[in-house]
């Protein structure tokens, strides 16, 4: 029932009122199985998944939620856009935030997997941007809430890829964040638990946990380099990753969204 509620607030595009507030006793493995019998309604419905987000991977947004470790969703194919595409604006309340996307080339099966042993599975990197969103009311969220609603995920632009071996060192790589050709934020990897691999590393233990695991081609977003900004109909918005390149989109005119 609330994986069908969530459903229909992202089609409608008509924002629901919290889980939180209206059942205490929800807890986090109960919002993951609403996550994933919604992933299970879209796979069902001809969609395939492609990779995994990794989200609340800053201190700064841990210490928002009271909570001390980030959370996780699925990306699916029609989430992904190529760079320098223009983006439907099919959102309730969108914002987006810079990250370093990994392109898996093996699988990670061992259950105590490493930031080393992540390191030497990884094929390529890219610039990316998510695009985050809210199917409750005004983001008014709680941990549970987020973790129901796909983390909050609603969409990826991709830059080009490029082979990655070890270098650059994903912790020392510079971000410049811009809308519509105004810089508003700046940040490096180690914003992502201090090393976006050990992000990486973090979901593939917690998937074998639960029963799954990362596998080969899957494409992983592990968290934001710097804090996220909210965007309209119309808006342009750039990226880039010194060592890595660049990404960028635009949001088109013509669809509007509900004031929640």
């Amino acid at each position: 029932m609330l994986a069908m509620e969530l459903a229909a607030a992202q089609q409608t595009r008509k924002p629901i009122s919290p889980i939180s507030e209206r059942i205490v006793s929800f807890t986090t493995d109960d919002a993951y199985q609403v996550q994933l019998a919604h992933l299970s309604e879209r796979e069902l419905a001809g969609r395939l998944q492609k990779g995994h987000k990794i989200g609340l991977t800053s201190r700064a947004m841990q210490e928002q939620l009271q909570i001390d470790s980030p959370d996780y969703g699925y990306l699916l194919d029609d989430m992904f856009w190529s760079s320098g595409d223009k983006v439907a604006f099919e959102f309730i309340q969108p914002r987006i935030e810079p990250e370093i996307a990994v392109i898996l080339g093996k699988d990670i099966a061992d259950p105590r997997a490493s930031r080393d042993q992540v390191a030497s599975a990884v094929r390529a990197v890219a610039p990316a941007l998510e695009i985050i969103d809210s199917r409750f009311a005004n983001w008014r969220i709680k941990l549970v809430d987020t973790i129901a609603d796909n983390a909050s995920s609603a969409g990826v632009i991709l830059g080009p890829e490029s082979t990655w071996t070890g270098e650059p060192d994903l912790r020392s790589v510079i971000c410049q964040f811009y809308l519509n050709d105004e810089l508003v934020g700046s940040g490096d990897g180690s914003a992502v638990m201090g090393d976006p691999l050990e992000a990486v590393s973090w979901l593939a233990r917690l998937l074998i946990a639960k029963g799954r695991q990362l596998r080969a081609g899957e494409i992983v977003i592990p968290g934001a380099l710097t804090g996220a900004v909210a965007i309209e109909q119309g808006d342009t918005v750039r990226a880039t990753f010194e060592g890595i390149g660049s990404v960028w989109c635009a949001f088109a005119q013509g669809i509007e969204v509900s004031d929640g």
